[in-house]
């Protein structure tokens, strides 16, 4: 599950926790399309598929489906109807220095993002399921969204 790999990956970076209550790990995992969103379609604009957070050892939803991502540079729009993995990793970390110098901590983030290799669509069965194939043909539907009425950071 979505939650197990999260909890992997906080082992990996704080160490053999036994509840996972002690980290500072926050990871935020987003799949989204790419529609236009203005009516000369000229502008590509991404919305959320699903989304999900992990933070304290607990995953969540993250953004709602439909939501506009400002967080994708525009320069990853290629075209209509490519969906993207949209990752960012915030880390705590208090380096051995601490020993030394008191209250030295780092705050260690990174964003990445991925395109499906295999398909146009990745599917996901959790609590922001999207068990229907989501294009932008049939987006405003899926979600109940109005695209030209969004509200998208410019």
């Amino acid at each position: 599950s979505i939650a197990q790999i999260f909890r992997a990956a906080d082992v990996v970076i704080d160490g053999d926790q036994s509840a996972g209550d002690d980290s500072t790990l926050s990871v935020t995992t987003t799949s989204a399309i790419s529609c236009y969103c203005d009516d000369s379609e000229t502008t590509l604009c991404y919305f959320t598929l699903w989304s999900h957070t992990y933070e304290v050892g607990t995953v969540a939803n993250g953004a709602s489906q439909g939501s506009a991502v400002t967080a994708i540079p525009s320069d990853l729009a290629q075209q209509e109807n490519e969906t993207i993995i949209y990752t960012t990793t915030t880390y705590e970390f208090s380096p051995d220095i601490n020993l030394v110098l008191p209250d030295t901590m780092m705050t260690m983030s990174d964003k990445s993002f991925f395109r499906p290799r295999k398909s146009d669509f990745v599917r996901h069965t959790g609590n922001q399921a999207t068990n229907v194939e989501v294009d932008c043909s049939n987006f405003e539907d899926v979600f109940g969204v109005d695209k030209g009425s969004m509200d998208l950071g410019g």
